[in-house]
């Protein structure tokens, strides 16, 4: 992993993690390609030693052919005379170069707080729920997701905080001036909405809020909810800690009738109204979330679209025969993650989960599972 600071770098070294980056499979210690040498060390020097634009633009043109034209058109688009903003021009020419599902995979980022730790796999699966993945009939959605991640890092464009034993990415950030990108680019095409706004509430009064995003502690809740809006595909609501905010807060879902995704993560105290509505639905995730209750007569099988319920970390208690029951009858369920034991005897005999993929902390009778009914069944930890 190259760190991110943004210490300036000698000259040489400059050009070589521009080379590390540019050109991945070069031996160590190997010369630059003389047809390389001249452009790729005026490229690096556009960098002006900072060790971020160096490693981004690097990752830039390790996409292009290895040739000294492809590389030249590229440093001749590079004409910049103001002084001083290199790195994020670099940054923004970065972004630009990426495809189309690729930039709104790196916009969706801006979602997360300041110096968060992603989770890959809950970052895949909002991504799959939010459909910003091209549909390729040989993969399941995951693997091509787990792709588009993949190229994110391979062009710089977020970091690999920790990987799984077996070398996939477990957690990844966003440095700063990246973050500040995507927020920039986010507002402009108005992909998403972060709270609180510089400009104040009443700025939004037109404004359509397609994604909204929310740290508790630093805007006021009810002000939050007011500017969301019926035409919201996507909800975030990020506490601090659920200790230290011991409010009740009751958040009306009803309005919400287009949401895809609902995130909300280390609230004390949270009672979601509405949410048998959000028949559009396809991600919820109530993490950490320290009591959370349930209405006896909620029904989750009116949330016919959802494909990955993750309340790991959440108080919640599940009778046998409560609201879980209609659970097992969604036919797009792919991910079930909890904490705590969920009952689960199997689908019914009716039912063929055939795009389930992962269940975590279940408890039920497992040898009456139907091979047929779960054929793409991948984890199961119980």
């Amino acid at each position: 992993m190259i760190p991110y600071e943004l210490a300036v770098l000698e000259k040489k070294e400059s050009f070589d993690l521009f080379l590390k980056k540019a050109l991945p499979h070069r031996e160590p210690g190997e010369e630059c390609p003389s047809n390389l040498s001249e452009v790729a060390d005026a490229l690096s020097d556009k960098c002006k030693g900072l060790p971020l634009a160096l490693i981004v633009l690097g990752g830039l043109i390790s996409f292009r052919d290895k040739t000294y034209h492809e590389w030249k058109k590229l440093l001749d688009t590079m004409n910049w005379h103001e002084e001083g903003k290199e790195c994020m021009k670099i940054l923004a020419m970065s972004y630009k170069d990426m495809p189309y599902h690729l930039k709104n995979c790196f916009l969706y980022l801006a979602s997360f707080p300041k110096d968060y730790e992603i989770s890959a796999r809950r970052l895949i699966r909002m991504w799959v729920a939010e459909e910003l993945i091209p549909y390729d009939e040989k993969k399941t959605m995951e693997l091509k997701a787990e792709e588009c991640l993949k190229q994110l890092v391979h062009r710089s464009m977020i970091q690999v905080s920790s990987r799984h034993s077996i070398g996939s990415i477990k957690s990844c950030r966003l440095h700063d001036l990246l973050r500040d990108l995507a927020m920039h680019e986010a507002g402009k095409e108005n992909f998403i909405t972060v709270f609180p706004k510089p400009q104040g509430v009443n700025h939004l009064d037109d404004k359509v809020i397609r994604r909204a995003s929310l740290k508790i502690h630093s805007f006021d809740c009810l002000k939050f909810i007011n500017c969301v809006d019926k035409n919201t595909r996507s909800l975030f609501w990020f506490g601090e800690s659920i200790f230290r905010d011991t409010s009740l807060y009751r958040l009306n879902m009803v309005k919400f009738r287009l949401v895809r995704v609902v995130e909300i993560e280390k609230h004390r105290n949270i009672v979601a109204v509405g949410l048998e509505g959000l028949i559009h639905m396809k991600y919820l995730g109530l993490r950490d979330c320290h009591t959370l209750g349930w209405p006896s007569n909620f029904s989750w099988f009116l949330l016919k679209n959802l494909e990955t319920l993750d309340i790991r970390g959440t108080m919640s208690h599940f009778p046998s025969d409560g609201p879980l029951t209609d659970l097992w009858r969604i036919g797009t369920l792919r991910h079930v993650l909890s904490s705590s034991y969920l009952p689960f005897n199997g689908p019914p005999s009716n039912v063929n989960l055939t795009n389930l993929q992962s269940l975590q902390w279940v408890y039920g009778h497992v040898q009456t599972w139907r091979k047929n009914q779960l054929p793409f069944l991948k984890t199961c930890e119980s």
